[in-house]
């Protein structure tokens, strides 16, 4: 449940496109959606959308899958992010004592 928690807030360090499930739309959204670059639909026909989704994905280490595309962009890796993660442990209820 932790690692839940630390990915919930860390969530300002992915990238999540919805709804994006192949690397042709990933490439069609950041050419004229994510505001990076100047797009010109009259130029529409020589974009690659399919190769540059291919490859910045690749470089982003992203992911497809149902719900749209998602990559990690955070600074430390991934695996220590959730490695670092406190453990819970359920004590039950607990008793504050008097000394």
């Amino acid at each position: 449940m932790m690692a839940v928690r630390c990915l919930a807030e860390n969530l300002n360090q992915f990238n999540f496109v919805p709804g994006v499930q192949t690397p042709e739309e990933y490439g069609k959204h950041m050419i004229r959606e994510s505001g990076l670059f100047d797009y010109d639909e009259e130029l529409d026909g020589f974009y690659g959308y399919r190769r540059y989704g291919e490859q910045r994905a690749q470089k982003e280490g992203g992911q497809f899958n149902e719900c749209g595309y998602v990559a990690y962009q955070g600074t430390v890796l991934l695996e220590e992010l959730l490695r670092d993660a406190p453990t819970e442990q359920w004590q039950g209820p607990q008793m504050g004592g008097l000394s």
